[in-house]
């Protein structure tokens, strides 16, 4: 009777923040294969299938990608998702930024997803969030990363608090 009760509880605190540089100038790294419209293509391609996993998984109560620049607004605007543009430039000075502001409006928790992370979808946000959710009942705060596949990046971190670093 009262199953979906706590799945309902958690999601309503999780807010995903989801931090991209810019159209302007995307994936460098692939200049020598891609030519600059077709990097603007791919990046658009995967913050959208980045957006709709994460309102697919049902984790979220909120969604917001951050960015320095007006034309990701004006992109995720048209999905139908919400956006700050942030005050200062840099990207964890957007993340920093983002926290904040889902804190203020009552997150008790943030995922943050990098905009142009291949292959993400509703199983893996599950997967990951199921795994923080495990740390909390525990220590009742922590951080969760997930590191890239090289393990020289994060492609994924849970926080709660949402300011906790």
């Amino acid at each position: 009777m009262f199953r979906g009760i706590k799945k309902v509880i958690l999601s309503t605190m999780i807010w995903a923040i989801t931090p991209i540089k810019s159209f302007k100038r995307p994936k460098s790294r692939l200049g020598d294969v891609l030519n600059l419209e077709e990097r603007r293509v791919l990046v658009k391609h995967m913050l959208k299938k980045i957006l709709l996993s994460q309102k697919k998984s049902k984790l979220f109560k909120e969604y917001m990608v951050v960015t320095e620049d007006k034309d990701v607004v004006k992109y995720v605007k048209n999905l139908g998702f919400n956006s700050l543009l942030q005050k200062k430039p840099g990207l964890n000075q957007g993340i920093t930024e983002a926290s904040l502001k889902a804190k203020k409006s009552g997150a008790k928790t943030i995922l943050i997803l990098h905009g142009d992370i291949p292959r993400t979808d509703a199983s893996i946000l599950k997967s990951v969030t199921k795994k923080h959710k495990t740390l909390i009942k525990e220590f009742k705060k922590g951080i969760t990363i997930s590191p890239d596949s090289m393990g020289e990046g994060t492609n994924c971190m849970i926080c709660t608090p949402p300011d906790i670093i």
